[in-house]
């Protein structure tokens, strides 16, 4: 078939694109561990702020979410994130303060409102008569509130990141480095590996509360099961990206290999290190030994001029920074694991405790437990991406498509929780 003139010139104009924006994620070095640190300190101030507004004004103290609560949850734990990590990135410290001083006059100028006098937590051979298996679970292993915090607000910064990278508006120095150094989105990745670590301590604790733990080629059928999908999000993503002809980061993790394939690979040796952990008086020795083992091969056999130096001349090769960093998120993960074991305890809590502890901002419930929003996340980037030239897109213009996609995903988390939809992978 003759290809005419004008699709030739458009063919060019779109690998020109292409070219700028895998240039535009290139050779990146990142910025100080300070910067960061004063960027997401508005992730928890805003939640202090939540919590202020709920105990000295009465906000959220009722089962009904309507509009006005949903745009104040919404400014607080992800407008405020997102100015953070664009517009207000060189004011970080100052923005944090602001948001900080706010907090406190909510706090300090009003005392708590009255509440009913709150029951006595039941006497400790009593916490668990006449509850199911599942309120016993919740009696002796309850959730935390400040890890749904924690886990929800990590979560948001990740979503936003996803598209924000792409528009001029979020600093270079903010995306992922391309060989030495640190970098908000490095530490995002990391942490969103660390932060599932820290939930599958619950299925750990879990099992041994009711001394059933399940033997070895059980968890693996299961992890199996847990990979397979991960794996398969992995494909259709290669799938996708290849026939689009998406622009790609190739030295991120590989010609083939993205985040989902990592994430795949996980639950089989999470599986096979269970039985070891679970018998292990200091578990975080496990995460020390695979990372100390992992940085021994990466420095003194090898495997670092591997990754630097290696060409891609075949499918290991060609995909040798997805290979090679596995062991170092696997070594994450674990940490996560050891940290769940240890802010996880079994404790007792009367019912009417829990039903405090599970009083907490939407936007951090649904984020956390939605995996749904990180799926959402990349198929909403990469239509933007195909709509627009997002390297080129001026402010004002980059931070109403922000706006528009984080109300998007924030509503849609939202609603998916007020159905009580689960979307499980």
């Amino acid at each position: 078939m003759e290809v005419t003139p004008e699709q030739a010139a458009a063919a060019k104009i779109f690998q020109s694109l292409k070219d700028n924006k895998e240039a535009f994620y290139s050779n990146l070095k990142g910025g100080s561990i300070a910067e960061i640190n004063f960027v997401t300190a508005v992730a928890p101030i805003a939640y202090f702020i939540y919590a202020a507004l709920q105990t000295r004004k009465g906000f959220f103290q009722s089962d009904e979410y309507s509009l006005p609560l949903f745009l104040i949850d919404f400014g607080l734990n992800a407008a405020a994130i997102l100015l953070s990590i664009t517009v207000y990135s060189q004011y970080a410290l100052y923005f944090s303060l602001f948001l900080a001083l706010n907090g406190c006059v909510i706090y300090f100028a009003q005392s708590p409102l009255t509440q009913s006098k709150q029951r006595k937590p039941p006497p400790k051979d009593d916490a668990a008569k006449g509850l199911s298996e599942k309120e016993k679970l919740d009696v002796y292993l309850p959730k935390k509130a400040f890890i749904t915090a924690w886990r929800g607000s990590m979560m948001m910064i990740t979503c936003l990141a996803i598209l924000a990278v792409d528009f001029p508006v979020f600093p270079r120095r903010f995306a992922k480095v391309e060989t030495w150094g640190q970098s908000l989105m490095d530490l995002g990745v990391g942490s969103f590996v660390f932060a599932n670590g820290v939930a599958t301590a619950r299925g750990i604790l879990r099992d041994a509360h009711i001394s059933k733990t399940a033997p070895l080629l059980v968890r693996l059928k299961r992890s199996l099961r847990s990979s397979l999908a991960l794996l398969a999000l992995g494909l259709v993503r290669l799938l996708l990206t290849k026939t689009a002809d998406y622009h790609e980061h190739i030295t991120e993790y590989g010609l083939h290999w993205n985040f989902f394939m990592t994430l795949g690979c996980l639950p089989p040796f999470v599986a096979l290190f269970q039985g070891i952990f679970t018998k292990m008086a200091f578990p975080e020795l496990l995460a020390i030994c695979t990372g100390a083992g992992y940085q021994l091969v990466l420095f003194n056999y090898g495997l670092q001029n591997w990754v630097l130096l290696a060409e891609r001349t075949n499918i290991i090769n060609a995909n040798k920074e997805g290979i090679a960093s596995f062991f170092g998120y696997l070594a994450i993960f674990l940490a996560g694991q050891a940290t769940g074991m240890r802010i996880l305890p079994l404790q007792q809590q009367s019912q009417s405790q829990a039903k405090q502890s599970q009083s907490q901002s939407k936007q951090s419930q649904t984020s956390n437990k939605k995996k749904s929003s990180t799926q959402s996340a990349n198929i909403a980037t990469g239509l933007v991406n195909m709509t627009m030239n997002t390297i080129e897109t001026k402010t004002p213009v980059s931070m109403s498509v922000l706006f528009a996609y984080a109300i998007g995903l924030s509503g849609l988390a939202v609603g998916l929780d007020l159905k009580n939809i689960t979307i499980k992978l």
